[in-house]
């Protein structure tokens, strides 16, 4: 209903672009989930997920069960004679305010047959199968805590666990998700969320052919479930460079001296895609660059095409993961890791462009 009537029924309503580049999914805890099966189930459709906080994407980490393995839901074996309580929910500091059995004694409560409308009534509704009774078939006893097998097997089978069903399919989805992916997510998040996102940027990271192109940014000390990197305007200040920056040929294309935010996300794809020619399009032709303090590096656009060209050609698998954005007026800092640096050197820094003209003429990198 969502990607064959709504979204096309706006398209064709309104002033929208009907392109995969201006649509763009978000959400946060279920929606987060939810953004992020989008993105993976409908490549083709969307153009790029911001995905916080997400109710779990990886089932060996269903709040702290691995369903495949686990034998039971509440609790783990310690040794032969000891076991002890998972926890369910916890505070900021690490205090477990409820454990996975107290909320499932809750939920019976509120509702039987998994129809509490709380959270675990909630995600075994949405990833499993109808029961022969027509309700939903439970995930683990709710009395006793012993997983049901078969119901685990039919989530991953089905694409629900979105770790799983992204490594199955990579061949695939890997050249349909470059740069489309990202993650927000605080470390200590009260549901334990934040141990699917992990266990999601770690099989990214195993994967070749093509190299995964997604960005990962983690809430720390203590941020929790509502933990956001930046405000919801500087978001959206984001998410439109994106779509600037990997627009179709047919959707009307931000001219270069559009916004800052739009010139530096411009000049970062290009970077990331060793473009050379995109790269230095967004640049004036006297561009200063220094290091910080105000040491001059070299000026112009001349002796920048030489560095970068020796740069981009030794450097096959170069990438700028962008860690943080602010924008103050015409000056954007941008907080970056770059990693194949002429093999696998690695560098932190920040880098201040200064936008006058329409162009970025100076950058101030600091390390």
């Amino acid at each position: 209903a969502i990607t064959q009537e709504l979204i096309p029924h706006l398209e064709k309503t309104f002033r929208l672009a009907a392109q995969p580049s201006a649509r763009i999914v978000e959400g946060a805890s279920t929606g987060g989930w939810e953004a992020l099966a989008l993105q993976l189930h409908y490549p083709d459709f969307f153009g790029g997920a911001w995905v916080f906080n997400p109710d779990p994407i990886d089932f060996t980490r269903y709040a702290l069960s691995d369903v495949y393995k686990d034998e039971n839901f509440f609790s783990t074996e310690v040794t032969p004679w000891v076991s002890a309580e998972r926890s369910m929910l916890r505070n900021r500091e690490g205090q477990v305010t409820w454990t996975a059995r107290q909320v499932a004694q809750f939920e019976a409560v509120l509702g039987t047959k998994g129809r509490s409308n709380y959270q675990l009534d909630i995600w075994q509704a949405t990833h499993g199968p109808v029961g022969a009774d027509g309700y939903p078939a439970l995930l683990f006893d709710k009395k006793t805590g012993v997983i049901d097998r078969k119901v685990a097997d039919y989530m991953r089978e089905r694409g629900f666990d979105l770790t799983e069903y992204t490594r199955r399919n990579w061949a695939t989805l890997g050249p349909k998700l470059s740069g489309k992916l990202h993650f927000f997510s605080g470390e200590q998040d009260e549901f334990f969320l934040n141990l699917g996102v992990y266990k999601f940027e770690e099989m990214l990271a195993q994967m070749d052919n093509p190299r995964a192109d997604a960005s990962f940014a983690y809430g720390r000390p203590k941020k929790g479930h509502n933990w956001h990197l930046t405000d919801f305007a500087q978001m959206v200040r984001d998410m439109a460079a994106h779509v600037a920056s990997s627009a179709a040929p047919s959707v009307p294309s931000v001219p270069v001296d559009a916004s800052p935010a739009v010139l530096a996300q411009r000049q970062l794809a290009a970077y990331n895609a060793r473009d050379l020619e995109a790269f230095l399009a967004v640049y004036s032709d006297d561009v200063e660059i220094h290091a910080f303090p105000g040491r001059l590096l070299y000026k112009g656009k001349d002796r920048m095409r030489e560095r970068y060209a020796k740069l981009f050609a030794e450097s096959p698998r170069l990438h700028c993961e962008l860690v943080h954005r602010t924008v103050h007026g015409n000056v954007v800092i941008d907080q970056e890791r770059v990693t194949g640096v002429r093999g696998d050197g690695v560098i932190e820094a920040s880098a201040v462009y200064t936008i006058a003209g329409g162009r970025i003429a100076r950058v101030d990198f600091v390390q």
